[in-house]
């Protein structure tokens, strides 16, 4: 990993290069997923086959998409009862964290004594997407599934792509169960999004799409927003560390290997005050990538080399400034004073305070939610969470006496606008009501 120093000019234009354009890596081609889209749009199942063929190597017949039941309930033999502990546990501390991001209706009147309200509403059908292919991610699905249940959510379907085998991961059936998904469909890639954007004669056809993908999958996630709702654009996994002298530099290697071990686009910055621990971290993951060459086909060490890197800054002030200007996803503070500089924080998907908290942590068990604002985009979003699942109907009711009292107004600022249409809509009540006369 490079270290480089913020206080010098030409080290920090380096340092912004790589740290602010990291949101290009977000860059997708829509040209493969504009063609999917269509396809499976017009053509429904069939073209979802055809894709599924092509790009997953997968003969699917449109009986074969839906997972059955009798698949569901095998999946619980075949996983261990650690994991369906860790399963379960996990989804508990997701239902205790979320169910308080239920929002609540509300009710109030305004000025002229009419009643507005606020109606919570859940979006009535969710998709939620899953990834496979090197390995299986129940998470992920306890993460999209549990928190649109809690918002009330009447339908929620899961497509994740199969195995060459054609099955799903056991881990991923038992987690969709238990997290209450109603159907479960062994579709992946931009097919599946399409499929439940438009619906087909065997996916049916959803509200929202949830969940993080690949390139294509973000692609057609985006292309499909306004015919669907999306939670987010998900892109490369990142981490940033604050840390200054007291730090432990072992945990902090352990943290920076954790998250490039995702993929050779992730992230992983190192911020600190401490130009030993700097040399100190540098020094062991350069020993710690040789002890493990070879894992993952050298990914995390192809991702370090790419876009890790160590930077110098004056002060922990200095070191929540530049954070704040990256709003990175995983936000981890090992300094001294790990909370009093949390709350100094304003942009993060998530903060990790003190040196136990590891992302893993958040990842897993915790109760929060690990799907995360990427690429800076933190700086205006949130992670996924119940209100991703609602929407708020917004509800007026005027009396005829509440009517009168601001029908003047409301003539004055529509044919202010030019508009006659909502002057006028305002002085046939008032005739037929038989009130005051209204604004001529």
């Amino acid at each position: 990993m490079r270290i480089l120093n913020w206080k010098n000019k030409a080290e920090q234009e380096i340092i912004r290069k790589k740290l602010f354009n990291r949101r290009e890596t977000l860059k997708v081609s829509e040209d493969i997923a504009g063609k999917i889209i269509r396809d499976v749009a017009g053509k429904g199942d069939a073209a979802v086959a055809k894709y599924t063929e092509r790009f997953d190597r997968i003969k699917l017949k449109p009986g074969e998409f839906r997972v059955k039941k009798s698949e569901i309930n095998a999946a619980y033999r075949k996983i261990s009862r650690e994991c369906l502990s860790a399963l379960q546990k996990a989804r508990n501390n997701l239902i205790k964290f979320h169910k308080g991001q239920a929002g609540k209706s509300l009710e109030t009147k305004n000025a002229e004594g009419a009643t507005l309200g606020m109606r919570i509403q859940a979006i009535a059908r969710v998709g939620a997407y899953v990834p496979s292919g090197k390995a299986a991610y129940p998470s992920s699905v306890l993460m999209n599934v549990v928190p649109a249940k809690i918002a009330g959510t009447e339908k929620i379907i899961l497509c994740t792509p199969a195995r060459p085998d054609k099955s799903v991961p056991p881990e991923i059936l038992v987690a969709a169960d238990m997290s209450g998904a109603d159907g479960i469909f062994r579709i992946g890639g931009a097919q599946a999004i399409a499929a439940m954007a438009y619906g087909t004669e065997t996916i049916p056809a959803v509200d929202l799409i949830a969940g993080p993908g690949g390139s294509h999958v973000t692609a057609a996630k985006r292309l499909v927003f306004g015919k669907v709702g999306i939670d987010s654009l998900a892109g490369p996994s990142e981490i940033l560390i604050i840390a200054d002298r007291t730090s432990d530099p072992a945990v902090i290697v352990a943290d920076l290997f954790a998250q490039a071990e995702h993929d050779v686009d992730a992230s992983a910055f190192l911020v600190t005050t401490s130009k030993e621990l700097a040399g100190e971290v540098c020094a062991r993951m350069r020993r710690f990538l040789s002890q493990v060459k070879g894992y993952r086909n050298n990914i995390p060490a192809e991702s370090l080399r790419r876009n890790g890197l160590i930077i110098l800054v004056p002060d922990i002030d200095s070191a929540v400034a530049l954070s704040d200007e990256i709003a990175p996803e995983h936000l981890e503070i090992m300094s001294a004073h790990p909370e009093k500089t949390g709350k100094k924080i304003k942009n993060a998907g998530a903060i990790f305070m003190g040196t136990a908290s590891a992302v893993a942590l958040g990842d897993y068990i915790a109760g929060t939610n690990h799907v995360l604002p990427t690429g800076g985009s933190a700086r205006f979003s949130s992670g996924l969470g119940v209100e991703n699942f609602i929407k708020r109907i917004q509800t007026i009711r005027y009396s005829s006496s509440a009517l009168a009292k601001t029908a003047g107004t409301v003539q004055c600022l529509a044919e202010t606008e030019g508009l006659l249409g909502h002057s006028l809509s305002i002085r046939v009540r008032m005739h037929i009501l038989g009130m005051e006369k209204a604004k001529k």
